[in-house]
């Protein structure tokens, strides 16, 4: 004995539910054992809206390609709404009219109630130089930063360029720590906008940082749950010191200085 064939809308309905829960559910594990990371690695929000979107372009496709397959995309609704479906789809059909709507106010409701977040953990989230990793750091200055007119425009504008390529997705384009794959990382990248981030740092503290990365941190308070790349084995030091010189000009702020300046 054959099975019955889902057709087309039990298809196309099959297909868009499995991606959902392989995309909400499955993923995250399956790139968590890829990577070896010690957390799930979510897809971001943005990606997965974007993903989903062009699936339903793609069944949507798929269901209007012809007269035939709309017809028989369309039929089982109608079949239900008119009564005119075998008992088991009336009573799943009206399940699923009775249901959806109090799970769209559910989630709608739930999605508005106040969010409430444990204390933060007692360190601190983004260290000073206080590790031995940053020893080598203490007391460098930026070679671009003092120059005349030309030489600092020109700095800055290669400093831009490097930091919409390699540090705009998690720290954002306008520098706010709210970048595209911001949301899929444990620690949430720093916004340098904030009067509280590289504002207080003494600017070999925010080289030594990105030079290092999560790698060059401190073992005392950890995890740190740093996603920073080691970008010393990426840019060269004179590009990512215009990197540095470009975030403080771009956030409005200005490296903090010790001693009579």
């Amino acid at each position: 004995m054959t099975r019955p064939r889902l057709g087309v809308f039990g298809g196309t309905l099959v297909v868009f539910v499995s991606a959902v829960v392989f995309v909400r559910f499955l993923f995250p594990f399956l790139a968590q054992r890829a990577v070896g990371h010690h957390a799930p690695l979510p897809v971001p929000q943005t990606i997965q809206v974007w993903w989903l979107l062009l699936l339903v372009a793609t069944l949507a496709v798929y269901v209007f390609s012809s007269t035939q397959t709309t017809e028989d995309f369309f039929a089982p609704i109608r079949a239900a709404v008119r009564g005119e479906s075998r008992r088991w789809q009336h009573l799943v059909a009206l399940a699923v009219a009775l249901i959806a709507p109090l799970a769209l106010g559910a989630w709608m409701f739930i999605d508005a109630l106040p969010e409430t977040r444990p204390p933060a953990l007692t360190r601190q989230q983004h260290p000073g130089t206080s590790g031995p990793s940053a020893a080598p750091y203490v007391g460098s200055t930026n070679p671009f930063r003092g120059l005349g007119a030309a030489e600092t425009h020109r700095a800055l504008v290669r400093g831009r360029g490097l930091y919409f390529r390699d540090c705009a997705p998690c720290h954002g384009a306008k520098h706010d720590g709210d970048g595209p794959e911001a949301r899929a990382q444990s620690l949430r990248p720093v916004s340098f906008r904030d009067p509280g981030t590289i504002a207080v740092l003494v600017e070999d503290a925010a080289y030594w940082r990105a030079n290092e990365g999560a790698a060059g941190l401190p073992p005392v308070s950890t995890p740190w749950d740093s996603a920073m790349p080691a970008w010393r084995e990426e840019l060269e030091a004179d590009d990512l010191w215009r990197i540095v010189l470009s975030e403080y000009d771009d956030s409005g702020v200005r490296p903090r200085v010790t001693g009579v300046q």
